[in-house]
């Protein structure tokens, strides 16, 4: 990924996205660019942190559980202050075209990017989206005034509008020779996962985030399916074809895709044939990806048990006292830790639950945790 053309070191992002893999590329490809990026995970999150602080750009998730990204939008548009009308929000969405479009005209989003994002539509987003007075030379550091202009020709274009060479400007999606790094991976498409990731370093990392899911995420739609959830059902498969495609699970992708047209259409029939074919392939994936989860653990810091056994301790505690923030922010501790080999497994369910807010399995989780620590 080539940042030698720009930096934005004084602009503040959101990305909102209840699909944390998305969310956290997303964030990768920003700070390339010396950008200050926050997440949220669902649009009630993302209200409430828009008016505590002042964002540049919220890049904001259509489709999402709690509170979706048009309902959240309307929300800010309808807050005091010029600041919420003027600030751009560019839609998330593996819709088509013109669906999006009435998306736009009914929410107050001014503009979208189809996802999964690349590197190259982020880029072209920054570039038309971003205060230009914020956009620096990185040689210069000076606003990018030619460049400005330049960009300035392409206003009535959207950022997911179809690709074009931006390669002088900034961001290439991968160089040649980089899929070399990576050994061949049975049933993925290394070359294109690559490619949506912008980097082989960022796809190893999706690759071990990809396979913490899957038992977590098989679980939910299970008892979605059980508990006659179809909404539910349908958010979790939409989520679950975005990042497919992005680790270059194609198959799996379409297959996804095709339960959430179902979903939408409320064709449980379809859904009750299909469903067993998704599982068995998406669980096909733990085999050949958890080479790739381990290592991410290998890279992380060494730390006491006594320490992991603190922040599990008071990470329980967050929760059974209800203070949501606290917890976020002692999950983001843990995951820097490097952790003992048997609470590995459920390190990934307790991720999950955490951003799902599941707060019974987050106590249950965290206990079993610290009783295999202590033994």
């Amino acid at each position: 990924m080539d940042v030698d053309s720009f930096r934005a070191p004084d602009v503040q992002m959101l990305i909102v996205d209840d699909n944390e893999i998305n969310a956290k590329v997303a964030l990768r490809f920003a700070k390339a660019y010396g950008i200050n990026g926050d997440l949220a995970f669902d649009g009630k999150q993302a209200v409430s942190m828009v008016q505590s602080k002042n964002y540049d750009l919220v890049l904001m998730d259509v489709m999402m559980p709690i509170m979706d990204g048009v309902e959240a939008t309307r929300r800010i548009r309808s807050l005091e202050g010029d600041c919420y009308k003027n600030i751009p929000v560019i839609a998330l969405s593996a819709k088509t075209e013109s669906d999006i479009n009435d998306i736009l005209q009914s929410s107050g989003m001014n503009d979208y990017m189809q996802k999964p994002v690349t590197p190259n539509e982020l880029q072209k987003c920054l570039l038309k989206w971003l205060p230009k007075g914020k956009i620096l030379d990185t040689y210069a550091d000076s606003p990018r005034t030619e460049l400005n202009r330049e960009m300035g020709n392409h206003d009535t274009e959207s950022c997911g509008a179809a690709d074009q060479d931006v390669r002088n400007h900034g961001v290439e999606s991968h160089e040649a020779g980089h899929n070399d790094t990576v050994p061949e991976i049975e049933g993925l498409s290394v070359e294109k996962g690559i490619k949506y990731c912008g980097t082989v370093e960022i796809y190893k990392r999706v690759l071990g985030d990809y396979y913490k899911l899957i038992d977590t995420k098989s679980k939910k739609l299970e008892e979605c399916l059980t508990d006659g959830l179809l909404k539910d059902y349908t958010i979790e498969v939409h989520a679950l074809k975005n990042t497919s495609r992005m680790i270059g699970a194609m198959e799996l992708s379409k297959l996804f895709a095709g339960l959430e047209k179902a979903g939408d259409a409320g064709d449980v029939t379809f859904i009750q044939e299909k469903h067993p074919e998704a599982m068995k392939l998406f669980q096909g994936y733990k085999t050949v990806l958890e080479p790739y989860a381990k290592h991410d653990n290998l890279e992380k810091k060494p730390v006491p048990d006594e320490k992991v056994v603190d922040v599990l301790s008071e990470l329980h505690d967050a929760i059974d006292g209800f203070d949501l923030d606290r917890a976020d922010d002692l999950m983001k501790e843990l995951e820097t830790f490097k952790l003992p080999e048997q609470i590995l497994p459920l390190s990934e369910q307790l991720s999950v639950a955490v951003t799902d807010v599941a707060m019974e399995e987050i106590l249950d989780i965290t206990q079993k945790m610290i009783e295999m620590i202590r033994g």
